[in-house]
């Protein structure tokens, strides 16, 4: 097993805190995602294909939680490349109405605090609406 500690900026009770992330590639090939509690001896996980899926799955679980990072941004979405290559550590951060390139790409866990959604399914809608906004190109 391969693991890797971020620590991130996140908002919660109205204070901003830093906290763990725990990422663990595990034998069976998935992905495990671990968020350290205040008291940093309880946490919460998620397991995974990649760790974006992991993100979001432990982000539904903390709704009350503001995490600070790219990855939580609206117009933030991984590639199926990306999903694979990185295990979901990158992502795009897309633009509407312009395909994304190679300098789109972010760091899941790099530090941001503008355009966060409020939920992993308002990415999506936003991903699904960037997809479609090239169909309605003219």
């Amino acid at each position: 097993m391969k693991e890797e500690i971020k620590v991130i900026d996140i908002i919660s009770n109205e204070l901003r805190k830093k906290t763990k992330l725990h990422l663990v590639e595990s034998i069976n090939d998935t992905c495990i995602l671990k968020l350290f509690l205040e008291d940093n001896d309880s946490f919460i996980s998620s397991e995974n294909d990649d760790f974006f899926s992991c993100f979001g799955d432990l982000r539904k679980q903390v709704p009350g939680i503001k995490f600070l990072c790219k990855g939580a941004k609206v117009n933030v979405f991984p590639s199926r490349m990306a999903r694979q290559m990185s295990r979901g550590r990158v992502a795009y951060e897309c633009v509407m109405g312009r395909s994304a390139t190679t300098s789109d790409i972010v760091h899941i866990f790099d530090f941001d605090d503008r355009d966060i959604a409020n939920s992993p399914e308002e990415q999506i809608e936003f991903y699904n609406k960037w997809l479609m906004s090239f169909r309605t190109k003219k």
